[in-house]
């Protein structure tokens, strides 16, 4: 399975590419324009296993490589790294490499997600990864291109 099995259901968005694309910016008179709304967010569903999923789109940061997991940081998908377990960061699945400021493209940040990258290490069936990611099957390093997390967002508790 892949990126590619999703598709666009939001009545409202038009225009949007495939999540597996990436953009260059605009130029209009010298100046350069992302070529969506930079925190645009996207439903999709899954066309075989019939899934929503959420999508953002950011601007790229250090994106390698599609199946990563990134965090959303003003604006930018950056490659998320273990501290990113401690926080309550909204973290995400990259949809293509977005490996400079230049390049802008689409992040799956709340469903399910069939073509997550996962690590050097087996896990356990519904073992966290971050906070708001788990992956409800087990998983072993050889399947590293095809790790399946579900991936909820973060509520935050306004004080009293």
């Amino acid at each position: 399975m892949a990126v590619s099995e999703y598709v666009n259901i939001d009545p409202v968005v038009v225009g949007v590419a495939a999540f597996s694309d990436t953009q260059a910016p605009r130029v209009v008179n010298t100046a350069s324009y992302a070529p969506h709304a930079i925190g645009g967010m996207v439903w999709a569903r899954h066309s075989t296993a019939g899934y929503r999923a959420l999508f953002q789109y950011a601007q790229g940061s250090n994106v390698a490589s599609a199946g990563q997991f990134v965090r959303i940081q003003n604006g930018s998908a950056v490659v998320a790294n273990t501290s990113d377990f401690t926080n309550f960061l909204p973290v995400g699945v990259a949809c293509a490499a977005m490996n400079d400021a230049s390049r802008y493209g689409w992040v799956l940040i709340e469903g399910y997600c069939d073509f997550a990258k996962g690590p050097a290490s087996s896990l356990a069936a519904n073992q966290a990864i971050f906070p708001t990611v788990y992956a409800p099957v087990s998983y072993t390093s050889s399947q590293s291109n095809s790790l399946t997390v579900m991936i909820g967002q973060p509520v935050f508790m306004a004080p009293y």
